[in-house]
């Protein structure tokens, strides 16, 4: 996924704090956990499927982070890789454009490989989100 941004930092250690820094930054924030589901069901194992790829994160301003993990290439099977990646570059076009229309309508995503899994108010399932969603990069900074 060429368009995600490199998570070094300049002394070469891995900066894995973007999921606390998005949680930290705003209070009463809202989820919305995006699950994988491969198009066809022998694409990938069943550790893969339903698996949380990414997370978009809208703060009470309105303003919309968007989290991926750096693992979506591995996941992801190859005959869907097109259709997430442009789906992605979707989302960030359209999170700068409207991002309140873009939280609603992934709110209830339910076409194509990438679903909605669970939404809900980011303080009250800081565990899930933490469980889940912990390596994260930041791809759309709010």
């Amino acid at each position: 996924m060429s368009w995600m941004r490199s998570k070094t930092s300049t002394d070469g250690e891995l900066d894995l704090n973007d999921l606390d820094v998005v949680l930290n930054s705003s209070v009463n924030s809202r989820f919305c956990a995006l699950a994988y589901r491969p198009s066809r069901s022998d694409d990938v194992g069943p550790a893969h499927s339903g698996r949380v790829v990414a997370l978009l994160v809208e703060d009470n301003g309105g303003a919309l982070r968007l989290l991926v993990t750096p693992e979506l290439g591995q996941i992801v099977a190859d005959r869907d890789q097109l259709y997430v990646d442009a789906l992605l570059r979707d989302f960030l076009l359209r999170a700068r454009l409207d991002p309140a229309a873009l939280f609603r309508q992934i709110e209830s995503l339910c076409v194509g490989p990438i679903l909605t899994g669970l939404t809900g108010d980011a303080d009250i399932e800081r565990g899930y989100l933490v469980a889940n969603c912990s390596e994260f990069q930041i791809v759309l900074p709010g």
